[in-house]
């Protein structure tokens, strides 16, 4: 829901062959993926896309990116919005992709 990438790498899920948490082992060279800035055409945007796509309904989009079968009633809309607010004045990264809004 405020993720700005998503973690890539050699995934070995051999590791996971067991019944308790899900457990993944990362090897080789880990790396960050960004994306387009911009969501496919009828996607919900997700990761940096939050920041500067549809800047109007915020909140509303990060609920959606990460409801996947969760029940969203569960999620306070108020505490989602005060911490994106946060995050909007205080993280160096969160403003500068803020910034690209108005490329858009």
């Amino acid at each position: 829901m405020f993720s700005f990438t998503s973690m890539s790498g050699k995934v070995d899920v051999s590791v996971n062959q067991s019944h308790g948490p899900r457990t993944f082992k990362l090897s080789g060279q880990n790396y960050h993926q960004i994306g387009s800035l911009l969501p496919p055409e009828g996607s919900n945007p997700k990761f940096t896309q939050l920041y500067i796509y549809d800047t109007g309904n915020k909140v509303k989009n990060r609920i959606h990116a990460v409801r996947r079968g969760q029940n969203v009633s569960k999620l306070h809309t108020e505490i989602i919005s005060d911490l994106k607010q946060m995050l909007d004045e205080h993280n160096v990264l969160a403003k500068t992709f803020i910034m690209a809004t108005d490329l858009f």
